[in-house]
This record gives structure tokens, C-alpha cells and sequence, in this order.
């Protein structure tokens, strides 16, 4: 039940309005792939699930320079240099996953 209400949670990253970068995409299915959102009492607002999304690639824009140069021309990479961003960037949401409201237990 609770993995049910997890996958919900990551849903919701893509059923907000408004358009994002593919540099943001590929933060936002990262994070849905490698987090899990414990349901507290019930199903995150809008508002919460958008914090997250702006707080997540936050983290990765402002904290891992290096990573969001790649995302920003994600389009150019071979598969190989796509796979080894996409380990880099799970390794580094993991190292986070405690930070945010929505994958935090408490």
C-alpha cells in the first residue's frame, strides 16, 4: 500500500502545469526512480509537490554545477555518456534524499 502511495507521489511530478527544461525532466524522472515518498498522513498538495520540484533541481543546478552543464545539453549525449550522467545524478540525489519534505519519514 505504501509503494502504492509512493508511485502517486512521483506521478504528480509530471502532472504539474507549466513547461521544464529537459535538464529538469531528467532531474524530476531521477529523482522519481530513485526516491521513495513516504505517505504521511495523506497525499501531498500541489504546492508541496511543486516545493520539491524546485528544491530538487535547486540542489542539482546550484550544487552540482558540473552535472547541470551535461543536463543542459543532455539532447548531444551517446548512450554511454547518458548512462554514466544518469548514475552520477542518482548517486547525488541519493546522497540527498533526506533533504526534502517529501522523502523525509517525519
Amino acid at each position: 500500500l505504501e509503494d502504492m502511495g509512493s508511485a502517486r507521489v512521483a506521478r504528480m511530478l509530471f502532472a504539474q502545469r507549466g513547461s521544464r527544461s529537459s535538464a529538469e525532466n531528467a532531474i524530476l524522472l531521477t529523482a522519481s526512480l530513485v526516491y521513495h515518498f513516504p505517505l504521511n498522513e495523506r497525499t501531498p498538495s500541489r504546492t508541496a509537490v511543486s516545493g520539491f520540484q524546485e528544491a530538487v533541481v535547486t540542489v542539482v543546478r546550484e550544487g552540482y554545477p558540473d552535472i547541470w552543464g551535461v543536463l543542459e545539453r543532455v539532447e548531444t549525449l551517446n548512450e554511454t555518456e547518458a548512462q554514466a550522467l544518469l548514475q552520477h545524478l542518482g548517486k547525488v540525489l541519493i546522497s540527498h534524499r533526506f533533504d526534502f519534505q517529501l522523502t523525509s519519514s517525519e
